[in-house]
């Protein structure tokens, strides 16, 4: 009904899958080149322990994503993991939620050292509007939704 009156520029669907996918953001990271935190992406119990054993530590084990699964809204999206027994546990407990899960190291710094750019293109694909944006502070601490910008 609304297409009579409006143009909806929405991207296809292998296009938003890049988008919110964080695996396919991170290997479209380095495939171009642009530097990325060790992440890793374990199938199982074996390749989490495999990797906490190779990995230094603080490490933040979390989900991906839940903002594309609203019946899992609310679960903790990530948690810090201290040590190789932290994050076996925190891989338990995140595989029992049934969403795949992305083990990353913690870069150092303060939650105001985010950055992030937002975009409007245009149905020829011509970038129309940007911005860039800073995280000031964030909802819980660390690894929380920005709650100032």
């Amino acid at each position: 009904m609304l297409r009579r009156y409006f143009r909806f520029l929405v991207p296809d669907h292998q296009t938003l899958e890049r988008i919110i996918n964080k695996r396919l953001q991170y290997e479209s990271a380095a495939a171009a080149g642009i530097p990325i935190p060790r992440t890793h992406f374990p199938d199982s119990i074996e390749q989490a322990r495999d990797i906490a054993a190779k990995m230094s530590y603080p490490l933040h084990p979390q989900t991906l994503p839940l903002t594309c699964q609203p019946e899992k809204a609310g679960q903790e999206k990530g948690v810090v993991a201290s040590s190789i027994a932290e994050l076996t546990d925190a891989y338990v407990h995140i595989s029992a939620l049934d969403v795949p899960l992305m083990i990353q190291e913690i870069i150092p710094g303060g939650d105001n050292g985010l950055l992030g750019y937002l975009g409007f293109w245009d149905s020829e694909g011509v970038e129309r509007a940007w911005l860039t944006k800073r995280k000031l502070r964030q909802h819980p601490p660390g690894f929380g939704d920005g709650s100032f910008r």
